[in-house]
């Protein structure tokens, strides 16, 4: 993955954080690592804030990191929990490399690359980026 398209994933994680999704933060981290990049300056004040908060004013690590496996929560549920950027990567690239158009059209064949339901993906899609 490019310079580029880390970036791109970094702006979406910050918009998803920015509205209150603790978990992002972590992917955020764990991806800067994988991919080899600078952890986002808005992730590391972030993290640093939420580490002190754990040791300074007695948060839980599921007070702000959120909790990573929420009760009743299925087995499917987290499958497509962990796969949801791979969908809006796929859906992105498929947008702006190859000009296909957001639609159904494109959200069937990015069901049919991941083995997801069309209407899971526009779900996913819809909902975690688009929110």
């Amino acid at each position: 993955m490019s310079a580029w398209d880390a970036e791109a994933f970094f702006a979406v994680f910050r918009e998803a954080h920015e509205r209150g999704k603790k978990d992002v933060l972590l992917e955020t981290v764990r991806m800067a690592i994988e991919l080899r990049q600078p952890i986002p300056e808005w992730a590391a004040k972030a993290f640093v804030a939420a580490y002190d908060q754990v040791m300074e004013a007695g948060a839980s690590w599921d007070d702000v990191f959120g909790r990573p496996h929420p009760k009743g929560k299925h087995r499917h549920t987290f499958r497509l929990e962990s796969r949801k950027y791979e969908i809006y990567d796929l859906v992105q690239k498929l947008y702006k490399i190859e000009g296909k158009p957001i639609g159904n059209d494109l959200f069937s064949h990015v069901g049919r690359k991941t083995g997801i339901g069309g209407a899971t993906v526009v779900r996913t899609y819809i909902i975690e980026f688009n929110g």
